[in-house]
C-alpha cells in the first residue's frame, strides 16, 4: 500500500481517456469511488521500482465549469498525488498530456545530474543527454543499447 502521509494536496493534473489510463497502468485499484462532491472517480495506487509512489484520481463525471474550454470527447481530468515533486520524473512514469500544476505550484525541475554517455571504439566519450532522474537516463541508455550498434552506453551521476 502506498504511504499516505504526502497526499494532502494534489500536485498536478492532466487529461486522459479511460482507455489510455488502463493501457498505461492496468485496471484501476479502486473503481467508481465517491469523490466527495465531484462525481465518481477511479483510483490508481502505483509504486514504481525506483521508489516513486503515486495516486491518480480519474474523475469520471466531473466536467469543466461553464466558460472553461471543454475537454475533447472521453478525456477527463486526472489528479496526481505523489511522493516526489520532480516534474520530469513524474511525467516519465505517468505520461499524460497538458499537465497543469495545482497552486501553489510544488513541482520542481530537478538538477540534470544523471547523464547518458556513449563510448566509441577509439575510447572517446560523448555526453548524449542529461536527466533529473535516473529512470529516464536508464530508459534511454537501454533503448540506445538495444539498437545493436558498436557504441557502448551507460548512465553516470554527475553532481
Amino acid at each position: 500500500m502506498v504511504d499516505g502521509t504526502w497526499k494532502s494536496q494534489p500536485l498536478a493534473g492532466f487529461c486522459a481517456t479511460e482507455s489510455e489510463m488502463r493501457a498505461r497502468f492496468g485496471a484501476a485499484t479502486l473503481e467508481r469511488e465517491d469523490s466527495n462532491g465531484l462525481g465518481d472517480m477511479d483510483v490508481w495506487i502505483l509504486r514504481f521500482s525506483c521508489g516513486l509512489e503515486a495516486i491518480l484520481l480519474f474523475m469520471r463525471d466531473f466536467e469543466p465549469a461553464r466558460g472553461l474550454e471543454p475537454r475533447p470527447e472521453g478525456r477527463r481530468g486526472v489528479e496526481v498525488y505523489a511522493s516526489e515533486v520532480d516534474r520530469a520524473h513524474l511525467q516519465h512514469h505517468l505520461g499524460g498530456d497538458a499537465w497543469s500544476p495545482f497552486l501553489p505550484d510544488r513541482l520542481l525541475d530537478g538538477p540534470q545530474s544523471w547523464w547518458v554517455r556513449r563510448g566509441d571504439d577509439n575510447g572517446n566519450v560523448f555526453d548524449v543527454a542529461s536527466f533529473s532522474h535516473r529512470c529516464g537516463a536508464d530508459a534511454l541508455a537501454e533503448q540506445l543499447t538495444a539498437r545493436g550498434h558498436k557504441q557502448v552506453y551507460w548512465v553516470e551521476y554527475v553532481p
